[in-house]
This record gives C-alpha cells, sequence and structure tokens, in this order.
C-alpha cells in the first residue's frame, strides 16, 4: 500500500530526522501533476533536505490553508497535505535534539518516552515503497 495513505505508521517507525525527510520525500512523490495544480499558487514545498526545512515549509503550507478561499476539492487536497506536513514536522521535531541535549533521541520513537527493545518492535515501519512517477 502507498505511504500516501501509511503515512502514520512510517512516521511512527522513523527513528532519525533524515528518516522522516525521506518519508515526506515519498509522500510528495505520491501527488499527481493534476493534484498540485489544484493547490494555491506556490504553497508546494519546496526542497526538503533537514528537519528545519520540514518545519519551515509546513508553515508555508499552514499559511496558505489560513488564506484558503478557493473550491472545496482544492481545499481537501490542501488540509491533507497540512495534516501530513504538521505530524511529519512533529515527529522530526521530536528526533532532532535541543541545544545541549544528550539523550539518545533514536530510543523515543513515540513522544517522549523511552522503548524497550519489545515496545520498539511494536513500532516498526515496513519498509518505504519506491515512489512512483507519474507518466508525463
Amino acid at each position: 500500500m502507498s505511504v500516501r495513505f501509511r503515512w502514520r505508521t512510517y512516521l511512527r517507525g522513523a527513528t532519525a530526522e533524515q528518516a522522516v525527510v525521506e518519508i515526506v520525500r515519498t509522500f510528495l512523490a505520491t501527488w499527481s501533476a493534476e493534484e498540485v495544480a489544484r493547490l494555491p499558487k506556490d504553497v508546494w514545498p519546496g526542497p526538503i533536505l533537514n528537519g528545519r526545512d520540514l518545519v519551515r515549509e509546513t508553515l508555508k503550507v499552514g499559511q496558505a490553508h489560513s488564506q484558503f478561499g478557493g473550491p472545496r476539492g482544492s481545499l481537501a487536497l490542501l488540509q491533507e497535505l497540512l495534516l501530513f506536513m504538521t505530524q511529519a514536522s512533529v515527529r522530526v521535531t521530536q528526533l532532532m535534539p535541543l541545544p545541549g541535549e544528550t539523550v539518545d533521541l533514536a530510543q523515543r520513537p513515540v513522544g517522549g518516552k523511552v522503548l524497550s527493545e519489545e515496545e520498539k518492535k511494536l513500532f516498526e515501519a515496513p519498509p518505504l515503497p519506491k515512489p512512483v512517477k507519474d507518466p508525463e
């Protein structure tokens, strides 16, 4: 099944900032050119290389959502994008170290709780599918 429909599972299973970034890239690659065209101008995320880029692009999508005045079909797509980007931003900030922090954040797949090895297995995500490009 596509990451577009299982992204919550993939995000929960991510244990590093770059894993979240890769999930975001894979999710965005599942959108068709037609869907992207239905979004407000300039809302589609720019390059996302790290967690800071992800948070910045999420804020851009959120701003577009707060000012949206278009058709409901476009609103639904914008909200799908915003929901995903927001959850990905939350996950990446859970994994990024705070200034001066020395705790191994890879042990914290959910919130701030340090999980046992057995608990970690509950959150393992299946491997990401290869992105499917739209035929042009």
